[in-house]
């Protein structure tokens, strides 16, 4: 019986590579997305399930506000304090701006990067202070940083400060800004409400590095999306700059796996991210086999005699075929 499994097993694993590949993966996910799989590992990002749309929100499912913190902290940072950009406005959370330009202030001009004036407010503006910060003088806070920009800013904003705000302001603070964006993703990405979440996420990821209005002007990425193509939004999802490759590779991921549960009918709520490179493609697999014909489907289905009559033996099957075996039993 070890020969028959491995028949089977060299069979899947072709099978595997072929739909991998059709779905935009690449022949060997595991290799196109290793740099993006220890980059996850490193910095500790996470991704969490939930039903339906997120409270407060229009289309946005649950899974992708409540994951967007924890996932985004690897690519944006996570300050819980005031601090000044590159232009000297005033910033916190996940680059949440929370200053304004000041009446005749021309960025590049008389204000910011290549000038010795900050941009922005010289005292905290409403936005600021309908914050709930504590520990400290906002008022103070936002004074030493316009008078130690540009020589301190950033991260190095924390030894000047003392205002701070707690996790929970910042996530509430983040998911303002995400209902923010998600009303101009609406208007020029209408199928955005019924996309995947793993869609929706890279859009949002998309959004907080370019702006929501990346979605009205970027005409072949728009295009692909409205029409459910996920791999060709994948394909047109590349944005540049600097520090951003981690960020690109993770969208097109999320592209990608959008296409997969597309093709699968999967859970549109489920937020795969990196557990698609295996959930996913071994799910493509099995639908590739069902279109290839009547030869796959007899193969499959000797496939499934084959586990559940060596069940224990199952793992011989190759790599993510435990999760294919159950995809199998539950739609066959």
């Amino acid at each position: 019986m070890g020969d028959e499994i491995a028949k089977w097993s060299e069979h899947w694993m072709k099978v595997n590579a072929a739909a991998a590949q059709a779905a935009g993966f690449g022949a060997d996910p595991s290799s196109t997305f290793a740099a993006l799989v220890a980059f996850a590992k490193k910095y500790g990002q996470k991704w969490y399930q939930a039903d339906g749309i997120a409270p407060g929100f229009k289309a946005t499912r649950a899974s992708v506000v409540k994951s967007f913190v924890d996932w985004s902290t690897a690519f944006e940072g996570y300050i819980n304090y005031p601090y000044t950009d590159a232009e000297g406005l005033v910033t916190t959370g996940m680059g949440d701006l929370i200053d304004a330009m000041a009446p005749g202030q021309k960025m590049h001009v008389n204000c910011g990067h290549g000038t010795n004036v900050p941009c922005g407010s010289t005292t905290p503006t409403g936005t600021a202070r309908a914050l709930p910060w504590t520990g400290g003088s906002l008022d103070a806070d936002w004074a030493k940083l316009k008078a130690s920009w540009p020589h301190i800013q950033s991260t190095a904003c924390k030894g000047i400060t003392s205002a701070r705000l707690s996790p929970e302001a910042v996530s509430t603070l983040v998911a303002g800004k995400m209902k923010q964006n998600e009303d101009y993703i609406l208007a020029h990405l209408p199928s955005y409400a019924v996309a995947p979440a793993d869609a929706q996420l890279g859009v949002h990821s998309m959004s907080w590095a370019e702006g929501p209005g990346f979605t009205g002007t970027w005409t072949l990425f728009r295009n692909a999306f409205n029409a459910g193509d996920y791999a060709g939004a994948a394909a047109q999802s590349h944005m540049r700059g600097v520090g951003i490759d981690m960020r690109n590779l993770a969208n097109k991921l999320l592209f990608l796996n959008a296409a997969a549960v597309k093709s699968l009918g999967a859970n549109p709520d489920h937020l795969y991210y990196i557990d698609g490179l295996t959930q996913l493609v071994s799910g493509a697999a099995i639908a590739t086999a069902k279109a290839a014909g009547a030869a796959s489907q007899t193969v499959l289905a000797q496939l499934v005699e084959t586990v559940k009559a060596n069940p224990g033996k199952s793992a011989a099957v190759g790599v993510g075929i435990a999760a294919a075996i159950a995809a199998i039993l539950s739609r066959l």
